[in-house]
């Protein structure tokens, strides 16, 4: 059993974070729509809620999807969730609990 275990456990635990590294993407805007970069494919975004996270790190949040982008400085940060405020105005803010604290 427990050979069993770790022959078939292990490949999926490592698949499982694989998964879950962070990888470096972009944000490309056109038009009214919103796309981010991944390894492989831009993905279009329908943003429900922006979760600002710190000061230079934010979720987007849409339908089964969640993107954590972050930004070099916070002024490029505001100037992208200013755009995305401007292409999807039903958007959602709101705050993370540590960044509560922090603020």
């Amino acid at each position: 059993m427990v050979l069993f275990l770790g022959y078939v456990g292990f490949p999926v635990w490592a698949m499982f974070v694989r998964a879950r590294r962070r990888t470096q993407g972009w944000l490309r805007f056109q038009g009214r729509s919103i796309f981010v970069r991944t390894l492989a494919d831009w993905i279009l975004v329908d943003p429900k809620v922006i979760e600002w996270k710190s000061s230079q790190v934010i979720v987007l949040r849409g339908r089964g999807t969640k993107y954590e982008l972050s930004f070099l400085t916070t002024e490029t940060l505001t100037r992208a969730v200013r755009r995305i405020r401007t292409a999807y105005p039903r958007v959602q803010e709101t705050l993370a609990e540590n960044y509560k604290r922090d603020v």
